[in-house]
């Protein structure tokens, strides 16, 4: 007993698989149906997974037939004598077709596994009464090249074989002795005499052989009887297509002719094939006539007809239309200049296809991969005063390809506030406690909804809804560390805001020696100019200096104006490029006041300032937006301190900061006459239109919504109203 375990713990042991396939002892193997005559090999994978030697003796594999089957349909090709314990060897044998019908035998491996020392496989398959078809007989080429046009055919014939009822298989192959693996099956419409097929592929100038194969249901034949046949073309080859243009965009319903051409000069075939990949965008025609069908990317390709292979392409991108423009809901030309006399305003753009990405810009570059996107559903918001915008659109599809821009631009030229301006009532009020920062309410404007106002010691931007009075910190957080951080919302961080203006799309912002801005969908602020440290710079926007006093900003569109200390008599008036990629400073003059706030009307700037920092008699002054200064219109700086009406220089002016125009006039909010005045600025007239009975406590700011003017008074020490005035 123990004997007989160890001798199983030492034995081999063996298996036997069919491909990747374990056979168990005794499996059923059907191997279908052979044509009669027909011989297959048979080979099984004979492996051991003992711990020592397996060995077959002579006559350890043998074939045990059934009744019906004849022992000597049967072979061993070749058979392992040993498989060393882990390893593995192959066992082929043959099956001959000699009688036809229903086969069955049983395999026998017999080894020294003494688990299993006979392994036994069954095997059952068919005989046809069809035999696999002969090698065609008479197989011969002709060579047509030698007829007209006819550089890429060769004639191949042979004797036609009875049972081919699948027809035939051409190989060929460019070698004599090569695989022959490029292959033509043909099937004649009449399997009879002599078989001719047309290799219609063939390249001119080359060398072929070639043989043939008939079939049928049960298989293929060995190769022609005869050796392989010579075809030889004549002619020159191709060497490459070349085409006209290897790209193009082309609007919808366009057309474009693409020339192919053939290399060398004298090949002997020197037509192409045009086809398209997505006809239903592109079409082509027989003679390389490109359509614009509908919008999207195509790729046309000129094919030589010499079967060489040989091909040339061109990308055909059918663009989007050019975007159309709404202004306010009225379709407005591209090209156009539309001039607005109320704000706010929208502008709209459409694409066409929808599925395009419109992309626009403000600054007069053309819209690229990286200008901001619009939003259909979020129309771009127009306010302000005095400003030319310059609006550029195109749309892009899938693939980055543009329409052709679409331009407008877009005058704000108001007409001026029509109400008596003579009530006055609370919007809301801010209020803070004793141990909080105070309020300090500097530059103020609306972007046609709301009130945006600078809070300089409280560090925020505050957004204030007219209509129901609610307010809310729009960026910066109340009372954090002086700092200039760009971000998002509350995320950023102001040193000193001051100034404030807007193009409806952006709120423009003075903070200490820095200039930024704000977009107003998305509260995201970021610096474009100056820096966290003071001096005097022109230069581009972060290299740029200003002094920690800078006070008001405006803008018509182009550039942003801004009021720069220069000592306590003087001032800088200095611009920002907004249509420079870096955002340029230049000085473009000074002037010998004591500047405070700057508005435009579109065509002018206009100055509050006091003759110093410690003489409050005031002035308005007036420049063009480039170096041509043109000196004071109203106020003189001469006279009594007061706030006495007048005409241009007959006026007098107590600390005037705040300056707002709305088209045809400025109002000046006096902070030691703590009155708002007006200037008609045509006529240079100069009135009040509110007096002291109804205000304490000025603070510098007003902004303009609808038929009101805003602006903020502060009662005590710890609330500021915002008043509205009309």
């Amino acid at each position: 007993m123990v004997e007989a375990l160890q001798a199983e713990t030492v034995s081999p042991r063996i298996a036997v698989l069919r491909g990747v396939t374990e056979l168990e002892q005794q499996a059923g193997i059907d191997l279908g149906t052979i044509a009669f005559n027909q011989e297959i090999d048979i080979s099984l994978t004979i492996r051991n997974s003992g711990k020592s030697e397996l060995t077959l003796q002579d006559g350890a594999v043998s074939f045990e037939p059934d009744e019906q089957t004849d022992a000597d349909m049967f072979a061993v090709v070749s058979r392992p004598g040993r498989v060393e314990a882990g390893g593995s060897s192959v066992l082929t044998f043959r099956i001959t077709g000699t009688a036809a019908g229903s086969k069955a035998f049983d395999l026998v491996i017999d080894s020294n596994d003494v688990t299993t020392p006979s392994f036994r496989l069954s095997f059952s398959f068919v005989v046809s009464t069809i035999p696999l078809p002969s090698a065609p007989d008479g197989f011969r080429v002709d060579n047509l090249s030698a007829e007209p046009e006819k550089y890429t055919c060769l004639l191949l014939s042979w004797d036609a074989v009875d049972s081919a009822e699948l027809g035939y298989i051409v190989r060929r192959d460019v070698n004599y002795a090569g695989n022959y693996d490029t292959k033509f099956e043909y099937a004649p419409a009449a399997n009879s005499g002599t078989i001719s097929y047309t290799d219609t592929t063939a390249v001119p100038g080359t060398t072929y052989y070639y043989k043939v194969q008939a079939r049928n249901s049960l298989g293929t034949s060995s190769l022609s009887a005869s050796e392989a046949k010579l075809g030889v073309l004549t002619g020159t080859p191709m060497t490459g297509v070349g085409l006209s243009e290897s790209s193009l965009v082309l609007s919808k319903g366009a057309s474009h002719g693409l020339t192919a051409t053939v290399s060398p000069a004298g090949a002997s075939i020197q037509t192409v094939t045009w086809t398209s990949n997505a006809p239903d965008r592109v079409s082509v025609d027989a003679s390389g006539n490109v359509s614009a069908v509908d919008y999207g990317r195509a790729t046309i390709t000129a094919l030589g007809d010499d079967n060489s292979g040989f091909a040339a392409t061109c990308v055909v991108d059918v663009q989007p239309e050019r975007p159309s423009l709404r202004l306010n809901g009225v379709a407005v030309d591209s090209g156009s200049t539309q001039v607005l006399t109320d704000v706010p305003a929208t502008l709209s753009i459409t694409a066409v296809p929808a599925t395009a990405v419109i992309r626009y810009t403000m600054d007069s570059s053309t819209p690229d991969a990286d200008s901001d996107v619009f939003d259909p559903s979020a129309p771009i918001n127009i306010a302000g005063s005095g400003l030319d915008l310059s609006f550029k659109a195109a749309a892009f599809d899938s693939n980055g390809i543009s329409s052709p821009v679409a331009t407008v631009t877009v005058q704000v030229r108001q007409t001026g506030l029509t109400s008596a301006l003579t009530a006055s009532s609370t919007v809301t009020t801010f209020k803070w406690e004793y141990n909080e920062g105070y309020m300090l309410p500097m530059g103020m404007v609306s972007d046609g909804t709301h009130i945006f106002i600078a809070d300089n010691t409280r560090r925020v931007i505050w957004k204030v809804d007219p209509a129901s009075g609610e307010e809310s910190v729009f960026a910066g957080k109340l009372n954090t560390s002086v700092q200039l951080l760009d971000g998002i919302g509350e995320s950023a961080r102001f040193r000193y805001p001051n100034g404030l203006t807007t193009d409806g799309t952006y709120l423009y912002l003075t903070d200490s020696a820095s200039i930024r801005r704000i977009r107003i969908s998305t509260a995201e602020v970021e610096t474009l100019a100056g820096a966290s440290t003071n001096g005097y710079v022109d230069g581009a926007g972060a290299s740029a200096r200003f002094s920690y006093d800078l006070k008001d900003i405006t803008t018509n569109g182009r550039y942003l104006f801004v009021v720069d200390k220069m000592d306590n008599l003087n001032s800088y008036i200095r611009r920002l490029d907004l249509y420079s990629t870096t955002f340029d400073v230049e000085t473009i003059t000074t002037i010998p006041h004591y500047g405070n706030s700057i508005a435009s009307d579109g065509t002018y700037l206009y100055i509050s300032a006091s003759m110093s920092s410690s003489d409050a008699r005031g002035v308005i002054w007036q420049c063009g937006y480039s170096a041509s200064p043109l000196g004071t219109i109203a106020g003189n700086g001469l006279a009594d301190l007061g706030s006495v009406d007048g005409t241009g220089t007959g006026a007098t002016f107590n600390a005037p900061w705040a300056i707002i125009c709305d088209g045809p006039n400025l109002y000046i909010l006096e902070h030691g006459g703590l009155v708002i005045r007006k200037m008609v600025i045509s006529t240079r007239v100069v009135s009040t239109v509110q007096d002291a009975s109804i205000t304490t406590r000025w603070t510098n700011g007003m902004a303009i919504l609808g038929n009101a003017l805003y602006y903020m008074k502060r009662p005590d020490e710890y609330s500021a109203c915002l008043m509205q005035h009309q």
